[in-house]
């Protein structure tokens, strides 16, 4: 005990200003701390807003795909319905065909 007071008899300015100093850090420590946990706290917020913005562009990237789907599937049947009508029309321009080149054949004359 002796020892330690002698210490500080002869080296008490030194010794205050490293308790200052380690006062005055202990503080800064602190703060700096509080605002870390402030800041995992705002991380940890913007990783749910991102996973909800995940969660919403999946279902709409669903949605305009099925869109997409659905689109499809009437286009082709809008293609289909124009090839069987096409068909017809091919074989009614065949039927008029024949009667027309009948009629003007000059054999039959």
């Amino acid at each position: 005990m002796e020892t330690a007071l002698t210490i500080l008899k002869q080296h008490g300015p030194v010794a205050f200003m490293l308790l200052l100093t380690w006062q005055l850090l202990s503080g800064e420590i602190q703060g700096l701390d509080e605002r870390i946990r402030g800041l995992d706290g705002n991380i940890q917020g913007l990783d749910g807003s991102i996973q909800e913005l995940r969660i919403e562009m999946t279902e709409e990237f669903k949605a305009v795909r099925a869109e997409m789907t659905e689109s499809n599937r009437l286009i082709r049947s809008d293609i289909s319905a124009l090839g069987e009508r096409m068909a017809r029309v091919e074989t009614r321009l065949a039927s008029v065909e024949r009667v027309v080149y009948a009629e003007l054949d000059p054999n039959d004359r």
